[in-house]
Formats: C-alpha cells, sequence, structure tokens
C-alpha cells in the first residue's frame, strides 16, 4: 500500500556512483534496478525487505525512467508499458500502476507467437 504523501524520484549527483541517475537518493542505480526487475529472478517482497527505501513506487520510477530515458535496448523493451503507466507514475499512484513486463513475459509472449498458425 502506497502511502500518503510518497512519492520517488531520480537523483543525478556528480559525487554519487560518477553521476549515474540513482534511485531515491540511495546509491543504487536506476539502470541496477531496472535490470534486477528485468531478470524476474527476484520478487516485489523481496526487493522491499533486503533494500532498505525500495519500495513498489521505487521500482516503478527505476523502470519508468529507463523506458524513457534509457538506451533504446530499454525503450523498446518497455515502450508499450510506458504509454500505459506514464499518467500513472505522473501523479505517484504506484498502486494502481502496472508492473512493467520481465524477461520470462517475453519469452512466453515469443513462444505463443512461434505456437500460433
Amino acid at each position: 500500500m502506497t502511502k500518503k504523501g510518497e512519492c520517488h524520484c531520480i537523483t543525478i549527483y556528480p559525487s554519487m556512483k560518477f553521476g549515474q541517475p540513482c534511485v531515491d537518493h540511495h546509491r543504487i542505480t536506476a539502470e541496477h534496478m531496472a535490470m534486477v526487475w528485468w531478470s524476474g529472478n527476484y520478487e516485489l517482497k523481496y526487493l522491499e525487505d533486503n533494500w532498505p527505501g525500495m519500495s513498489r513506487g521505487a521500482v516503478l520510477v527505476a523502470c519508468w525512467y529507463m523506458a524513457r530515458y534509457g538506451t533504446r535496448m530499454w525503450r523498446k523493451r518497455w515502450k508499450d508499458w510506458l504509454y500505459v503507466a506514464e499518467t500513472e507514475l505522473w501523479y505517484s499512484r504506484y498502486d494502481t500502476c502496472p508492473m512493467p513486463p520481465q524477461q520470462a513475459d517475453e519469452r512466453a509472449e515469443i513462444e505463443h507467437g512461434a505456437n500460433t498458425p
């Protein structure tokens, strides 16, 4: 459940991680968080329990940043999700915003498409 007034951000400080975009003033880069989510190896609960300050909203904002400003790979991967999620994130509605697809979702979609005549 999102706390009232909860708001997440991407911060860029030259003195922190050589100026790479980080999530909520932590030393966790947006790309690292997006990669962890994309891999699908960890559940959201695990991320919240093991990384202090990380929540559903922080993961969503990191993934949004990579979908909007990341390399072409990230922009292509989450283009459709970005279109749906951007408005929800703008208004900090983290509970109603869908999570971005994971690698397993993409594999299942490819396999399903290959099996369809």
